[in-house]
């Protein structure tokens, strides 16, 4: 068997460890919910609709290599998109019924996202790794998405619903933002939460039909092979290409549930989950797809939208990016829809040098570049982003109501 075999095998055997938390052993203790004893339990969403949620995988036709870029360990390519993961949170029919167990906030294995966590701190070894696991375990465990699994959406035929795909941030993965896109799904939008595979997730698993599953971790320099040696810039570089073109991908996903072919994606998925998408023909609205997210992903966002609203691959009509990341590579200008950056009062207080000069002064100019860019299209360009504006009073409300 190859070397590179030999270490994939190795690696999922590790992470099925004993401190893996697999749920196919009954004798874990993990396999238990503990209660948070150190955390609070995810709170209710507050919009007026129940919230559904949905995991999918969905793998490409054939994968996309994006670089020569490989990984040290394996020899393999370190940038090539074999598959999407996302979780779709919705409005669902008030008081259905899930067959399904909730999501947990933290994915299974703990073990993946704890070994991610020790390779961020520089001290992943074969001691810290169980300690990481069961901190993990005891202090979010048991925490539960409070989201209803595979439910059907809610409304009847012919209402539609604003479309949002969603970037995370580095060392953070799809789950990480649920409370903040559950309230929006609450509130009647659809959103797709990426799970990004480029090396910024801590620990990601790869899981397609017929294929061994495969770990992606957290990615440093030193993990990687390329010409020329790798270094941030060439980093965040191949990250950025690698993150749009998963934004890409989710948004074929979406199109095709949107086109009828809900039970196609149901049964390509690897998650076993999307079941309710037959009944989703038609119903979510691509005239008002927005690009979101924070930080890393807030700078992949804006990468993404440099090719919105000009292809029938990319519809969006706007964009909102959280706090733009300040160590996550140039930020996309070129940007020829309406967009809304939101930038904490936390986020902006530090002075920052981002290139030469002040990180918010960077913001501030790209905002206005956007601005004078798009706001020539008059009162007709207004009328476009809603979604946009809509969300933009929502966390008004939620900051200042």
């Amino acid at each position: 068997m190859p070397q590179s075999q030999n270490s994939i095998d190795l690696e999922l055997n590790r992470l099925n460890s004993p401190f893996s938390d697999s749920s196919s052993d009954p004798d874990l203790p993990l396999t238990m919910d503990p209660p948070p004893f150190f955390s609070s339990r995810l709170p209710a969403y507050s919009g007026p609709h129940d919230v559904g949620a949905i995991d999918l995988e969905i793998p490409l036709e054939k994968p996309k290599r994006l670089s020569e870029t490989l990984l040290k360990s394996t020899k393999k390519p370190a940038f090539e998109v074999e598959s999407v993961l996302f979780t779709v949170y919705y409005p669902a029919v008030k008081g259905a019924r899930s067959k399904d167990a909730p999501h947990p906030w933290v994915p299974k294995p703990l073990s993946l996202t704890a070994e991610g966590y020790a390779r961020a701190a520089g001290v992943n070894n074969f001691i810290i790794r169980p300690i990481f696991t069961f901190a993990l375990w005891v202090l979010v465990g048991s925490i539960k998405i409070p989201a209803k699994v595979d439910v059907p959406l809610l409304g009847s035929d012919g209402e539609k619903f604003p479309v949002m795909v969603f970037s995370h941030g580095s060392v953070s993965s799809r789950t990480d933002y649920t409370h903040y896109l559950g309230e929006l799904a609450s509130r009647g939008h659809v959103i797709a939460a990426l799970e990004h595979r480029d090396g910024s997730c801590p620990g990601s698993m790869v899981q397609i039909k017929n294929k061994k599953d495969r770990p992606v971790f957290l990615l440093k320099e030193g993990d990687l092979i390329s010409e020329p040696p790798m270094n941030d810039t060439l980093l965040k570089k191949e990250q950025l290409a690698f993150r749009t073109e998963e934004i890409m991908q989710a948004i074929r996903v979406l199109k095709d549930v949107n086109d009828g072919k809900g039970k196609d994606i149901f049964t390509s998925s690897s998650r076993g989950e999307g079941s309710t998408l037959d009944g989703w023909k038609d119903r979510l609205d691509f005239k008002h797809l927005t690009i979101s997210g924070h930080s890393y992903g807030a700078t992949g966002a804006l990468q993404a939208l440099k090719t919105a609203n000009t292809t029938a691959a990319n519809p969006a009509i706007g964009g909102i990016a959280l706090d733009p990341g300040k160590s996550s590579g140039q930020l996309n200008t070129n940007i020829p829809v309406p967009l809304l950056v939101v930038h904490s009062n936390s986020w902006s207080k530090t002075h920052s040098i981002f290139f030469g000069r002040p990180h918010f002064d960077t913001v501030l100019d790209l905002v206005r570049g956007v601005r004078d860019k798009v706001g020539s299209a008059g009162a007709s360009q207004r009328n476009r982003c809603t979604p946009p504006t809509a969300i933009a009073a929502q966390l008004c409300d939620w900051r200042y109501g």
